[in-house]
């Protein structure tokens, strides 16, 4: 374990000999000027407390509480559009008609408190059958499309997770054989599906890890091009990035808020024109965090936590973010002394730590507005917003042909309704 976190701690420089030597906007050469937007970020958070393990061996967390969950949502959020990212695991076991039953139980809790959601759909096949999984993924894939995508409150699918990583089996999916084409291959099904159900505002994409060597990042993204082609790019709607500056990548001591800049220059200026990912595809940040533990105080994940969120704000003209997504909620176990439990912005007990009030307050003033109580109401795989309606009585209801009528228009705006499944 101790060679798997020298290979993520330590920082890769242009591998000798490679043609690869793009290493996008740093402090040494200058960051542009922000380019001015007025689209806002959308938030969102993974709601839970247990992480994967990166180093070491996986560890179990407290148990959640799924009421003071959507307590400290709600709070965060403060009738804002917000977004819950969840994961759902492809092992290729017995085990995964539980998972996606799991999966529709958390997204109908979600939906019905108002949150959008995404979820995570993780290649980790258990027997590690190399193409027979990559098959069974993309079939896993397609039905989650067909199951998950017409349920309210639904925004996007994320095909496979870091799959540049093969380290670390309990965090990423690159440990698993056929892992990339897995990702090529479902990204295609599951806009596929998508179109051919109708399901417009299901967003597809998938996610990247900041960073692993350049040869590695050369090989990923050209074999993205060269395996997927303009089908792949043809079905993405984004692409994520998972950066996590001062824990992982860089190590610390870092300037967290350069760090990320730096991850969003190298993606959209160096890597995905690799893969011919044009411009106009958008990037969301689906994983970006800064845990407590030993040496690492809660004040810091605080202070933390606003430079990286304001330099995600402040450059998302510059590299075309829209989305914004903090790992995670709470703490997986306040009291281990590994990192790893410690990524929440609140302890283990759904106590607040330091960073909590700054991103409700990040969240207010950067996000969209609130949305008024009884504007929305939920659509296939998303949610739009209602048109106002009048009604109009008329009286009387029948006149006579040649006599003069006086007519009275009663006109009224009934309250806003939900639409029923079925019923026009």
């Amino acid at each position: 374990m101790a060679g798997c976190a020298a290979a993520l701690l330590a920082a890769p420089g242009p591998a000798s000999g490679s043609a690869y030597d793009c290493q996008g906007d740093n402090s040494a050469t200058g960051f542009p000027t922000p380019r001015p937007t007025d689209r806002r970020l959308t938030f969102g958070i993974f709601p839970g407390g247990t992480a994967g393990a990166v180093v070491g061996p996986q560890r179990q967390g407290k148990p959640e509480d799924p009421a003071k969950i959507l307590a400290a949502l709600a709070q965060l959020r403060g009738g804002r559009p917000f977004v819950a990212h969840l994961y759902l695991s492809f092992t290729g076991r017995p085990d995964q008609a539980a998972r996606v039953a799991e999966a529709k139980r958390q997204l109908a809790m979600y939906a019905g408190a108002g949150l959008d959601v995404e979820f995570v759909l993780t290649y980790r096949p258990q027997d590690r059958r190399g193409e027979a999984d990559v098959v069974d993924y993309v079939a896993f894939v397609r039905r989650m499309v067909a199951e998950l995508g017409p349920m309210r409150g639904l925004k996007s699918l994320q095909v496979t997770n870091e799959v540049t990583n093969t380290a670390s089996p309990d965090a990423s999916d690159g440990a698993y054989p056929g892992a990339r084409e897995a990702l090529v291959r479902g990204i295609v099904a599951a806009k596929a599906e998508a179109r051919a159900r109708g399901l417009q505002r299901l967003q597809i994409g998938f996610n990247w890890f900041y960073r692993l060597d350049p040869q590695t990042e050369q090989e990923f993204w050209t074999f993205l091009r060269d395996r997927g082609g303009p089908a792949f790019v043809g079905s993405l709607d984004w692409v994520g990035l998972d950066a996590y500056p001062g824990t992982y990548f860089p190590p610390p001591p870092v300037p967290r808020g350069s760090s990320l800049l730096n991850a969003m220059s190298l993606l959209r200026e160096c890597l995905m024109p690799i893969a011919n990912i044009p411009k106009s595809i958008p990037i969301h940040i689906t994983e970006n965090g800064w845990p407590t533990g030993a040496g690492r105080t809660p004040d810091e994940q605080a202070v933390a936590l606003r430079e990286m969120v304001q330099a995600a704000h402040d450059h998302r003209g510059t590299y075309n973010v829209t989305d914004y997504r903090w790992f995670s909620l709470r703490d997986g176990d306040s009291a281990d002394p590994d990192f790893q439990q410690g990524y929440g912005i609140m302890f283990d007990d759904y106590r607040p730590k330091p960073a909590f009030g700054p991103y409700r307050d990040l969240i207010a003033r950067l996000g969209p507005p609130p949305v008024a109580p009884g504007t929305m109401t939920p659509g296939r795989g998303g949610r739009r917003p209602l048109r106002p309606r009048l009604r109009i009585a008329v009286r009387p209801r029948s006149t006579v042909t040649g006599r003069l009528t006086r007519l009275r228009f009663l006109v009224t705006r009934p309250a806003p309704t939900r639409a029923r499944p079925g019923r026009r």
